[in-house]
């Protein structure tokens, strides 16, 4: 099975990654079916600066959200949830001519669901920033962060140009309108201990990616790794990705806003790639569906992504027209569903029966094993018997006064 290793195009391997890499190394997705419990546990160790009450009631549920959320593990497309999982999403999905087409397939965008976006950098090939771009990524963001933080102390520029001359350097990107003087940066519309504290927390994950690079040695090629940024709507997918590419960034979040536009300020063209990975084909998915990519994708700040909040969309109050052609691209159109639903039930029923045959070798064998033993354990005690009392008696025959006398004579 393959294993998942820090590379100097792919530095950053945790060992959660690993551990949600090889779940999806099986095409039967039985192992990521039964890793829900142990993903309630990776969340439930964060800090608390992300809730994630939700999503770990979620994983720890019952049986009845329990059946939508192999539904859904079921349909995901693997090979695209591993380039996910690996945080090599923009790459992997990157066509290079030198390599032909080998991007992982998924679902149609016109339809609702889930999908997943990471940052490349143009004319890079799907790769992102190198480690020193990074470093100067994170200290600019830093820059930015704190100038907010001083803003919002006042809620004024007052007697800080240099402040409000760099976030409005910033904020101008991507055709954005800078506020009025007086008025809060773009991306820390709130002075929010908390709202700060989560751009923070981005910024310390995303630094990792460089300095994971720098215990591989001193090479500085662009990283093929980018945090992931998972989200769910009720639209299209492709609708709701168009926030994420510009041309405004109007309704994305603070932390792909504020990373688009410092990497535009460092003279590099930031290229935002977003996926389709779940088309949801019943009114109850979504929540689920998102909150289990968000959790396989490690996509928090608090983890290696960029969700500032955790997963857990609205029911879909779709038509019954859309939620068939939903069904129909799932069921029919593509093939991963029928398939890992297919193999997910052949792995299962395999393994209840190798366990029912476990049990008959407990029920029926074992019993006749355990007196076996018993008897082999009784042999044993009375042939250590045998021996202690041969070897006593040649002692005693030894160290007899006959026998000192017959050697004497002798």
């Amino acid at each position: 099975m393959p294993t998942l290793q820090a590379t100097e195009t792919m530095p950053l391997v945790t060992e959660e990654m690993k551990e949600i890499f090889e779940a999806f190394q099986d095409d039967t997705m039985v192992d990521s079916l039964i890793l829900r419990q142990r993903l309630a546990e990776m969340l439930e160790a964060l800090t608390n600066e992300v809730d994630t009450s939700q999503t770990v009631k979620m994983l720890k549920s019952p049986r009845e959200v329990e059946i939508i959320a192999s539904r859904v593990i079921c349909a995901l497309p693997r090979q695209l949830m591993i380039s996910i999982v690996k945080h090599t999403l923009a790459y992997d999905v990157t066509i290079r001519p030198d390599e032909g087409d080998l991007r992982p397939h998924t679902y149609d965008s016109k339809y609702k669901g889930v999908y997943a976006g990471a940052i490349a950098i143009e004319g890079r090939g799907g790769a992102f920033l190198r480690p020193s771009e990074i470093r100067a990524l994170c200290g600019r963001m830093t820059t930015y962060v704190d100038a907010a933080e001083r803003y919002w102390k006042r809620e004024s520029w007052l007697g800080h140009d240099d402040d409000r001359d760099f976030v409005k350097g910033v904020d101008a990107k991507f055709h954005l309108s800078f506020l009025p003087r007086g008025e809060s940066p773009r991306w820390a519309k709130t002075g929010d201990p908390g709202s700060l504290t989560t751009l923070r927390a981005f910024i310390n994950a995303l630094g990792k990616y460089a300095a994971a690079s720098a215990t591989l040695g001193p090479g500085d090629q662009p990283i093929r790794q980018c945090p992931i940024m998972a989200g769910c709507t009720s639209r299209t997918i492709a609708e709701a990705c168009r926030a994420y590419e510009g041309p405004s960034l109007g309704a994305t979040t603070a932390t792909w806003g504020l990373t688009m536009c410092s990497i535009s300020c460092m003279g590099l063209v930031p290229r935002p790639i977003l996926v389709p990975v779940v088309v949801t084909v019943e009114s109850d998915e979504l929540p689920c569906a998102e909150g289990l990519v968000m959790t396989f994708a490690q996509s928090l700040v608090t983890q290696q992504g960029f969700n500032t909040v955790e997963g857990g969309g609205q029911q879909d109050i779709s038509g019954s027209a859309a939620i068939r052609a939903a069904k129909h691209h799932v069921y029919a159109e593509t093939p991963w569903y029928r398939e890992q639903a297919s193999k997910a039930v052949d792995s299962i029923s395999s393994r209840i029966e190798t366990r029912a045959k476990a049990e008959k070798v407990s029920r029926e064998i074992l019993p006749a094993l355990v007196e076996l033993e018993k008897k082999y354990a009784e042999s044993k005690r009375k042939r250590q018997e045998l021996v202690e009392e041969i070897n006593e008696m040649t002692t005693e025959l030894l160290s007899s006064e006959f026998l000192t006398k017959r050697m004497r004579t002798s």
